[in-house]
Formats: C-alpha cells, structure tokens, sequence
C-alpha cells in the first residue's frame, strides 16, 4: 500500500451502526462465541453417544471455537490469514441457513397454496429460527470481514515500514 496511515476512525472500519470499531466488535463477538463454547461443553456430558447427533455437536464446536479463537489470535499478531477460518466458517452456516429456509418453503408452501393450512405453525415456528440465524450470521460476517480489511491493511502497513528501500545517499559522490 502506498498510504503508511490508517484511519482507525475511518467509517469503512465501523460496525453496529457506527457505534463500535470493527476489531472491538469482533473481539466482543469472537469473545462471547468462545464463551458460549465453553459453556456448551457442559452439554457434551448429557449426550447420548448412540446417535450421530451427539458427535456432530462436539466436532461443531470444535470448528467453532477454531474459528473465532483465529479471529482473536489475527487480531493480536495482526495476520490476517487467521481471520479466514471464521469467515469461511460463517458462509458455510450461511449456506446451511439458507437451505433450511429453503427447504421449509418448498416442504411447506405448496400445501399452503393447496389450502392445507394445518400446518402454518411449524412454517412460522422453524422459517423464523432459520431467518434470525441467518440475519445473526450476516451480521457476524459482516463485523469479521470489515475486521479482515482492517488488519489487512494494518499488516500491509507494517510490512511497508519493514520494507523501505535504503538511502542511497552514502553512495553518491560529488565530484
């Protein structure tokens, strides 16, 4: 980059309605999912381990904790590589979200049309859990990736500082 100067105030690095710079909201939301899987281990110890159910969950937090642990550790080394797990995590979930919503609506929409209204209840009940995910996942994503730019450019800036050319002016003579 050819700017040595980052704007840390700069809007492009704002999230939460301008209200939080995009590293604090990424370590407030890196530091509650790292909370939230350390109290989800107390699960693991009422699971029943017949099912595959009960595995999906351990390696679910596993990835999770991965993820946002590298959001923490790309932020304090400034290496931006660390930041890409969780991004890649959260469009995965995304994904997935997005097929429950999509999936609900074909599964429940065409007995809608058909006037087979019995069944509006679990299309409200699951359509709104898969929605809030997904807004919630977007939110995230877009605190991270805004987080991403920001040490992107602050690594970028380190290693320009690092890699000035040398002075030539012991080498040029006068005469």
């Amino acid at each position: 980059m050819s700017d040595l100067n980052i704007n840390r105030y700069d809007s492009k690095y704002q999230c939460v309605w301008d209200f939080l710079h995009a590293k604090d909201g990424a370590i407030l939301i890196s530091g509650l999912t790292l909370l939230g899987c350390l109290l989800s281990v107390i699960g693991f110890f009422y699971q029943d381990y017949t099912s595959f159910g009960a595995y999906f969950f351990i390696v679910y937090t596993v990835i999770e904790t991965l993820a946002f642990s590298g959001v923490l550790a790309g932020i304090y080394y400034t290496e931006p590589f660390w930041l890409l797990l969780c991004r890649e995590w959260l469009q995965i979930k995304m994904i997935f979200h997005s097929y429950g919503i999509f999936r609900i609506l074909v599964k429940y929409a065409i007995p809608y049309v058909l006037d087979l209204k019995d069944k509006t209840a679990v299309i409200d009940k699951r359509l709104s859990f898969y929605l809030t995910l997904l807004l919630l996942n977007i939110f995230i994503f877009d605190v991270i990736y805004k987080c991403y730019k920001y040490v992107t450019e602050q690594d970028a800036v380190a290693s320009d500082k690092e890699i000035l050319p040398e002075s030539d002016l012991d080498k040029i003579s006068l005469a």
